[in-house]
């Protein structure tokens, strides 16, 4: 059976192709490899796929132009509404080869359902509608330049601010980098509630079996690595897409470390709203990102020289960590030769081993909130909608009172 997608995204694409694939009630599935987004495109896989079934996204900007060509063409088609995945129980039940005979009569029973048009054809079938969004509405990849730059200080604080606002945040700790957050979060000592590794299962089946309740804490998302369970072998491209999908968060923070050479972690680069790169004001360290080394450069200078010549990926910002007054300002922005976009002064060593002890994240530590507020502003107004950059006081339960309607 052969299918041509026209669907939102190169997320979407992926997800929904690696779908189909694994649906073993489908004969001989052949998908054709180019997104149909728009109507040349469209009429192109029509003349020379020749599909057996079009599965056409409502969010595209040229639906209605696609479907009048499907209609014009007499192709059958699925329409996407929200989820992605709603449209596979169709097809199964359309096109399927087990147990067919055996769905019709079921359909037939229900008294109350939703109708789904595949051109003149009405499949009958029962909706669960959620809340469920294709693609987060910003992805926001962190990384340091080397190890210890401070990729995680500067994603878990940037999320906790963000999360501070009312806006829902994710921050995910790429599986592959050494596990930090379960322990420093002491996620093993809540007897109440079990943590579910979703990237676990998505490396070990290719798709999340179920929806399970995610780790919120400090108004934050957490899918962080599982330190009690044994380090995954690898984490694909396809993955980290699945994984991005199924999280559903409006903004998502991707912790990398400093596995900027990761050809899977590259690939997802292209998808990245903004990309933040770690340094510290070392000029020591920060040289090796920067010297020719010939035919043996050094790991930085790779990383470098990725990011400056791969016109593809979205342009990254410099983070300036560990930032004291004290050093030669002028000779390391002449170093950079790119101004950072924010910098983070130093933190005493003994205040982050308190906020680890307090299992607090810094922004909620002491007198924290106001360093990070100043500092990580211009992140923030990226992201952040204008209405909700000022933070929402609280009301006090005297004030309540006092204007409290009867």
């Amino acid at each position: 059976m052969k299918f041509v997608f026209s669907v939102r995204s190169e997320m979407a694409f992926t997800l929904l192709k690696k779908l189909i694939h694994n649906e073993e009630s489908l004969p001989e599935i052949k998908i054709r490899e180019q997104n149909a987004q728009n109507v040349q495109q469209l009429e192109d896989a029509i003349e020379f796929f020749k599909a057996d079934l079009y599965i056409v996204d409502q969010h595209l900007e040229e639906y209605e132009s696609l479907k009048k060509v499907l209609d014009q063409y007499g192709c059958q088609y699925v329409e996407i509404q929200d989820d992605v995945k709603a449209v596979i129980p169709l097809i199964r039940e359309q096109y399927g080869v087990e147990d067919k005979q055996e769905e019709k009569e079921i359909h037939y029973e229900k008294k109350e359902k939703n109708k789904v048009v595949i051109q003149e054809k009405v499949i009958e079938k029962e909706v669960i509608r959620t809340s469920y969004q294709a693609i987060p509405s910003k992805v926001i990849v962190v990384g340091s330049l080397y190890r210890g730059a401070g990729s995680t200080l500067l994603a878990t604080n940037l999320s906790r601010m963000i999360g501070e606002r009312g806006i829902d945040v994710s921050y995910v700790e790429h599986p592959l980098i050494k596990p930090y957050m379960f322990d420093y979060l002491q996620i093993h000592t809540n007897e109440e509630k079990e943590y579910f590794d979703i990237a676990r299962e998505i490396q070990s089946d290719g798709l999340a079996r179920s929806k399970r309740e995610e780790w919120l804490q400090h108004k934050v998302k957490w899918h962080v690595i599982d330190s009690r369970k044994p380090s995954l072998p690898s984490f694909s491209y396809e993955n980290l897409l699945v994984l991005s999908h199924t999280i559903q968060s409006n903004v998502l923070i991707v912790d990398i470390s400093d596995r900027w050479l990761d050809p899977e972690i590259q690939k997802y680069l292209y998808l990245a709203d903004f990309i933040y790169l770690c340094v510290e004001p070392d000029p020591i360290k920060y040289d090796w990102s920067l010297y020719d080394h010939k035919e043996n450069r050094t790991k930085e200078k790779m990383v470098m020289d990725f990011l400056n010549t791969d016109h593809n990926i979205p342009r990254y910002e410099l983070v300036n960590m560990k930032y004291i007054k004290g050093i030669d300002i002028k000779a390391w922005n002449e170093m950079l030769q790119k101004r950072p976009l924010a910098k983070i002064p130093y933190i005493p060593y003994e205040d982050i081993q308190k906020a680890i002890y307090k299992s607090k994240v810094l922004y909620d530590f002491e007198n924290y909130k106001d360093l990070f507020e100043e500092n990580l502003m211009p992140l923030i107004v990226k992201v952040v909608p204008k209405d909700f950059l000022e933070i929402r006081k609280k009301e006090s339960g005297i004030f309540k009172k006092l204007f409290k309607k009867d």
